[in-house]
């Protein structure tokens, strides 16, 4: 799919972007439509057309296949010795625009499923020193890290003794006790 990119400037501007990929700082070759380490600056040109009548002063490209990920876009004056007028970050994901809020219909299950899988196999410890008392990271703690002494209940962090909550317990002799969970 395309990424459409358009910015407004002054009208009868040459102006042209240049595509930083963030994560390993490769540029859009857009003579060979790839990501290049350092490809020259005629190659990384992405020439911007401007609109007619009364769109002058808009412009716009489309640019395809710059996959998923975290993008630098600068943009260029043309005639004034390729200086940066304008610079900003976007998200792609299959070169569209990530924009407000992820919903469901916007996942594909496979990447649904590997957010699940990495929640449950996260480790409690990476969040137990921030994580509040009523939260699941507590339910988790008590399951496997507390002790009860008199009335009260320890749910510790995982090192096993710095408590992470104190809970007050109310005993009856006369409740049947729980002997097994089957």
């Amino acid at each position: 799919m395309a990424f459409i990119l358009d910015i407004t400037d002054f009208p009868d501007e040459t102006l042209f972007a240049t595509i930083e990929r963030i994560n390993d700082g490769y540029f859009w070759n857009n003579t060979t439509s790839g990501y290049a380490a350092s490809p020259s600056l005629s190659d990384k040109k992405i020439s911007l057309a401007e609109g007619a009548n009364e769109n002058k002063g808009s412009y716009t490209a489309s640019i395809s296949g710059l996959g998923s990920t975290k993008l630098r876009i600068r943009i260029h004056d043309d005639n004034d010795s390729d200086i940066v007028i304008s610079m900003g970050t976007v998200l792609v994901d299959n070169g569209v625009e990530v924009t407000g809020s992820i919903t469901s219909g916007t996942l594909e299950a496979s990447a649904s499923n590997e957010i699940a899988d990495a929640i449950l196999s996260r480790s409690v410890s990476n969040v137990e020193a921030t994580a509040p008392e009523h939260s699941l990271a507590t339910i988790i703690l008590a399951t496997l890290e507390s002790s009860i002494a008199g009335s009260t209940w320890k749910i510790k962090r995982t090192n096993g003794t710095t408590v992470h909550a104190s809970k007050t317990v109310t005993t009856d002799p006369n409740a049947t006790p729980i002997i097994a969970v089957d």
